[in-house]
């Protein structure tokens, strides 16, 4: 059985943690209930699987070991405001944004919240 996800679904989802209605865990819980790879469908899906959607749900899937937190949210929103057609072009301008994230000092932030603090200790 497939399970769709648009680019809205996920955005979605980020406001609504960005606004505070939801947890670091209650949106990673909801990535790990619809990424499956092999069942997944989105509505942006571009040459060579490449798609925005994609990206951000997989990142979120891996939210934890990603240490990916509310400050992250305006910068997947960007991503997935990529225009259709221009996948490489995003994922290059946020590769650059992840790439300066300063790790050490999360790891430090989150080794006591959840659901980060099993990867952090």
């Amino acid at each position: 059985m497939s399970i769709f996800v648009s680019r809205a679904d996920v955005a979605d989802i980020l406001a609504a943690w960005g606004r505070g209605d939801l947890s670091a865990v209650e949106v990673h819980e909801w990535a790990e209930m619809r990424y499956w790879p092999s069942d997944l469908e989105v509505d942006d899906e571009e040459d060579e699987d490449n798609s925005v959607c994609r990206e951000v749900l997989h990142h979120l899937d891996s939210l934890d070991m990603n240490l990916v937190i509310q400050e992250d949210i305006p910068a997947m929103l960007d991503f997935l405001s990529t225009p259709r057609g221009q996948f490489s072009t995003g994922y290059e301008r946020w590769d650059r944004i992840t790439k300066n994230i300063d790790y050490k000092k999360r790891m430090m932030q989150l080794r006591e919240i959840e659901p980060y603090s099993p990867i952090c200790k």
